[in-house]
This record gives structure tokens, sequence and C-alpha cells, in this order.
């Protein structure tokens, strides 16, 4: 049986052009073999500059630290930003672009666990409206990585991918 300990605190704020929520959480965990710290935040800002065009931000962070190893138990970083149009008086053109970063060493308990990942990603994705009733869409996306294949150890090997893909909607 494990006994946990949780403490939460959140923050929030919604205003005309700006939304924000933020939560940063305390768990200590302790059992049969088990004694843990985890620090976890989560949070998030929506900004609107005009009616058409917006802003977006996301930052979530986990830590998990086995006091009985010193070991890193888990981390994750995840990181990003983007910003889209979407206009309110001509609705033929709207995109949305976006950046991504993160850092995942998963937890031992976890399936798979042997391997470490950092990315980033950028995407852009578009529609245009031809008619009312068809559309043209894009989408492209680069991915440039670095995987680890010892658990928070070793050398780091490169991972790249490159996605593009078109659509119409009739």
């Amino acid at each position: 049986m494990v006994d946990r300990s949780a403490y939460s605190l959140g923050v929030g704020y919604s205003g005309e052009r700006l939304r924000y929520a933020s939560r940063l959480e305390y768990r200590d965990d302790n059992g049969p073999g088990l004694s843990a710290i985890q620090w976890l935040t989560t949070n998030r800002a929506d900004y609107r500059f005009s009616d058409n065009y917006r802003a977006a931000a996301r930052f979530n962070f986990g830590r998990t630290e086995n006091d009985i190893t010193g070991a890193n138990d888990g981390r994750l970083v995840e990181a990003s930003v983007g910003i889209a149009y979407r206009p309110v008086g001509n609705n033929r053109l709207n995109w949305l672009t976006k950046y991504t970063y993160v850092y995942d060493l998963q937890s031992v308990g976890q399936e798979n666990a042997d391997t470490d990942r950092r990315l980033q990603v950028l995407s852009w994705e578009g529609i245009y409206k031809l008619t009312p009733q068809f559309d043209l869409g894009v989408k492209l996306a680069e991915r440039e990585g670095e995987v680890r294949i010892d658990r928070d150890a070793g050398g780091w090997f490169g991972s790249r991918a490159t996605f593009a893909a078109g659509s119409v909607r009739w």
C-alpha cells in the first residue's frame, strides 16, 4: 500500500484579451520499497491580439526523485507556443503555426521506460476556402530530436522526421 501526501495550488485569470491558468503540485509517496518526491506544474496562457489573431503558450513540468536510490525516477518538460490567424470578417483563409519542445525521461515503472527523448517540432497548418463547399488544406511539420538508449545515461542519437499532407474537402 502506498501512502501519498499531495498538496496543490492553482491560480487563474480570465480577462478580455488574456486568459491564464497555473497549477503547482507536490507529492510525497511512501510504501514498501518506495519513497519518492514529485513536483508537477502545468501552465497555460492565451492572448487575443485582435479578433483575427490569437497566441497560446503552454509549459508543463514534472520531476520525480526516488529517495531510496537517489535516482531520477522521471522527468517531463513540455513547452509550446503558437499563433493562429482566424479572420472574423473573411473566413476564407485560416492558419496555425506552433513550436513545441519536449524532454521525456519516463518513470522506471512505465512500460518501455528504457529510452529518453528530447525533441523540437515546428508545424504549420492552413485551410483555404475556395467556395462555401470546397476547402483546400495543407499541413507541414518538421521534428528534430534525439533519443538515448540507456535510461538517464549514455549518448544521444539523432532522430528527424518531416511531414507534409494535403486535403481537399467538398
